[in-house]
């Protein structure tokens, strides 16, 4: 063969690939735009087994594609983390693309250690400047780095608290430990032989095991140092508990929406855990009077505070980052310019937020200007990598001890072994 007709060839076959990946790069493109030539960035949204939150992103949602012309979201909701990391790890599988995900903040060492997302130190500098960290309240931040690495940003918060039903039971104190709780259920039992407190027993209870004082995230990532859930305190809490539903004193629900909180709206218990956002949204549905304080892991400890983080989900192309980044940049600024969340039960994450809120005077409940001035703990145990294999791991203990198919310390024992073994890896 000719050497001018093997040139002809090679450059033949040199241009069909480069018009192949041209064919495929806008074939890719218009299938990420709809009909009208619109794109669509892909939001994967984990209620966290909390439906109440569904209506907050949904409003985001429509005030996002509202003001945008060229970039319409389009939201995947999900129940719970496990279930969105699931869909994170199997997106080939699935033939499905995400580009954002909002997710619990204390998942960001399973996320980054599963290699599901980017970090966003260089568009957080390039887009909001090097001094954004500064208008951000510091336990809003909490589990947003590692290894160095800015991975996430705030979306929501709210705190832990007790509610009354001041028609049932006077407390008066400012704040009310675990213990001091249960004890209470205990005391109102005996005298009404009622049920007292209706409360989410599993995630308060794992939230309460897997705290660490003093909190160190640098030290529980190092070789031989664990997650230590195995105390005498940590036992007797779990005992107490479990008591408590086996004589009925408590009542243990799921937080999804006001469902399960019925019993509390009927008036028929005295008091409810819940957290800032459902204290308000109860304060306007019962016809009962109701006043609420913040739940305390100990007397000078405040319970980490519940929160959702914005995530940039990692792509094979590089080039789509500049896109999601903005959708998710934009979806930041529409949640923490929202007045009207911020003024409805949720822990504002700005200091701007927070000064705003309690000088606006637009917050006429003095419970949640008292909770919200509260310097919550940031963080808890659970901040660490494989917390997600550690969450299910207490969460199917915490069942099978609360409904006594095995005490306690003997759960907390068996736990512990598995947990060295895990952080071990």
């Amino acid at each position: 063969m000719k050497k001018r007709n093997i040139i002809f060839i090679i450059l033949v076959i040199i241009i069909f690939f480069a018009l192949s990946r041209v064919y495929k790069n806008d074939e890719k493109n218009k299938a990420e735009k709809n009909n009208d030539g619109i794109s669509k960035i892909n939001i994967l949204i984990s209620l966290d087994g909390n439906n109440g939150n569904k209506e907050i992103f949904e409003k985001h949602i429509s005030a996002f594609n509202k003001n945008s012309s060229k970039i319409q979201a389009i939201p995947y909701f999900v129940q719970l983390d496990v279930e969105a990391i699931l869909k994170l790890i199997y997106v080939k599988e699935a033939n499905q693309k995400y580009d954002i995900a909002c997710l619990g903040s204390n998942q960001i060492y399973s996320l980054v250690e599963l290699g599901l997302i980017e970090p966003v130190d260089s568009y957080v500098t390039e887009s909001f400047g090097t001094n954004w960290l500064e208008q951000m309240t510091p336990n809003s931040m909490a589990n947003s780095t590692a290894d160095g690495k800015l991975w996430s940003i705030p979306m929501l918060r709210n705190a832990r608290v007790v509610l009354f039903n001041k028609n049932l039971i006077n407390y008066t104190d400012d704040s009310i430990t675990l213990p001091e709780l249960l004890l209470l259920a205990e005391e109102q039992n005996k005298k009404t032989n009622k049920t007292s407190l209706l409360a989410p027993l599993s995630e308060v209870l794992i939230e309460y095991i897997s705290y660490n004082s003093p909190f160190d995230s640098i030290a529980l990532n190092q070789k031989g140092k664990y997650l230590n859930i195995l105390d005498d305190n940590k036992i007797n809490i779990l005992d107490m508990a479990q008591k408590g539903v086996e004589n009925k004193s408590i009542e243990n629900y799921t937080q999804n929406a006001l469902k399960g909180m019925e019993v509390f709206l009927d008036g028929n218990i005295s008091t409810l855990v819940s957290n800032t956002y459902y204290a308000n949204k109860l304060i306007n549905t019962a016809n009962f009077p109701i006043s609420y304080i913040p739940l305390m892991l100990d007397e000078n400890t405040f319970f980490p505070l519940q929160g959702s983080n914005l995530y940039l989900i990692k792509q094979s192309d590089k080039t789509e980052y500049n896109k999601s980044w903005n959708a998710l940049q934009k979806f930041w600024e529409i949640a923490t310019e929202d007045v009207e969340l911020m003024n409805n039960g949720h822990i504002p994450i700005t200091v701007s937020q927070k000064e705003n809120c309690i000088s606006s005077g637009s917050v006429d409940n003095p419970s949640y200007l008292k909770a919200i001035k509260r310097n919550y703990n940031g963080c808890s145990g659970m901040a660490i990598n494989q917390n997600t294999k550690i969450n299910l791991l207490l969460e199917n203990m915490l069942g099978n001890v609360i409904y006594k198919k095995y005490e306690a310390d003997k759960g907390l024992q068996e736990i512990q072994s598995i947990i060295n073994n895990i952080l071990n890896e």
